[in-house]
């Protein structure tokens, strides 16, 4: 094209000749085809391009599976998705915990349990990084932390669901006794549009990954064809509102950035690990309460992977206000999501507390987190 609208001109000898030095020069430069214009996307720029991805519209089913041993589970889901504040997820399989939907309308997040007739409503849009990290997919939200704590390349290219994609593996370079101290990753990233269509977690190289969430259809649609994901909550159902604390609020959530900023804006004590893994820092931090009963959220990053440690009082009498005759079915369905997950779990108790701490680790440094963790 460039050479044809050069010809659309009368050209000169002495233009002429200045063009056949240009060609010349690019074809003895190797030009990477097209005169130079286009080159490789490296795989910075990959990871780059999926941060900036918030607003193309798609519709699809994710297929998720979880490798526990000598246990292979499998789960999937219905996404319809708008932009980064405003999508829904529906559970499909397996049956205990089918139904269950997520949804981000306008920045607010919300939970439903249909056959509890229960909802969690207006939280924050990072209240459920769990379920959308694994189910929408991502990588990092700091570029920075990442490449000092992984090594980013790129593997050959593939194609999910019809759609062509980059592929991207990133491995840590943090040792533990000669093994990973966190999982590695492989994304298959979409050439169109850097929607992340599936991933792979393993715990070394050239082994089988113990997590695999890929969409199994997905079809991009333009904003004039979006869904409309928000969503539609029975007459009857028990609304748990997890917005912002006021006076007459008896269930709230509130998220800081830091331990100091929650002692000064929620007048409490908190209490941090004193041990954690190398490479990791406090991303958010969350406090819920739950007629009177407070449950810490701590939300760790290295960059790639994730790690929380959450504590609270040990009865489980706020259960029962929130569900009713329904807590066991929710304690029930919500052992069954953590499960599905691809985290591993440890835990601590004393008298009057229950600490935990779960994500992408090996159960012995989770351990260590729990250890040394003291609410005293």
């Amino acid at each position: 094209m460039f050479i044809k609208n050069i010809y659309k001109e009368v050209i000169s000898i002495k233009d002429m000749k200045k063009l056949s030095a240009f060609l010349l020069s690019a074809f003895i430069l190797g030009t990477q085809s097209s005169f130079a214009f286009a080159k490789e996307i490296t795989p910075i720029e990959i990871v780059n391009k999926v941060l900036e991805m918030k607003q193309q519209s798609f519709t699809g089913t994710k297929l998720q599976k979880v490798v526990r041993q000598n246990l292979k589970l499998e789960a999937n889901a219905n996404v319809e998705y708008v932009n980064s504040e405003n999508f829904n997820i529906t559970l499909k399989q397996p049956s205990g915990i089918s139904g269950i939907k997520f949804a981000t309308n306008s920045g607010k997040s919300a939970i439903y349990f249909p056959y509890e007739k229960l909802s969690f409503t207006d939280a924050v849009s990072t209240s459920g990084e769990m379920i959308t990290d694994t189910v929408l997919g991502k990588i990092t939200t700091d570029a920075d932390l990442l490449q000092k704590n992984y090594n980013v390349t790129m593997k050959n290219d593939d194609e999910i669901a019809t759609n062509p994609t980059y592929v991207i593996d990133i491995q840590p370079k943090r040792q533990v006794d000669s093994h990973w101290g966190t999982p590695g990753r492989t994304y298959w990233v979409s050439k169109n549009n850097f929607q992340i269509l599936r991933e792979d977690r393993y715990w070394a190289p050239n082994i089988e990954p113990f997590f695999s969430s890929q969409f199994t259809d997905y079809k991009a649609l333009s904003f004039s064809t979006s869904p409309n994901v928000r969503l539609k909550l029975p007459y009857d159902v028990k609304k748990v509102e997890l917005g912002e604390k006021n006076e007459k609020s008896e269930t709230y959530l509130q998220s800081f950035k830091s331990a100091d900023e929650a002692e000064k804006k929620s007048k409490e004590k908190i209490y941090l690990p004193n041990y954690l893994p190398e490479g990791f820092k406090l991303k958010e931090l969350q406090l819920l309460n739950f007629y009177d009963t407070k449950i810490i959220v701590q939300k760790y990053t290295d960059g790639l992977n994730s790690m929380f440690v959450t504590y609270r009082t040990k009865p489980n009498f706020f259960l029962t206000l929130v569900a009713g005759a329904f807590s066991l079915n929710l304690i029930h369905k919500m052992s069954d999501l953590s499960y599905h997950a691809p985290y591993n779990y440890m835990s601590k108790e004393t008298k009057e507390n229950l600490i935990i701490s779960f994500g992408d680790l090996y159960p012995d440094d989770l351990q260590k987190v729990c250890s040394s963790l003291s609410l005293k």
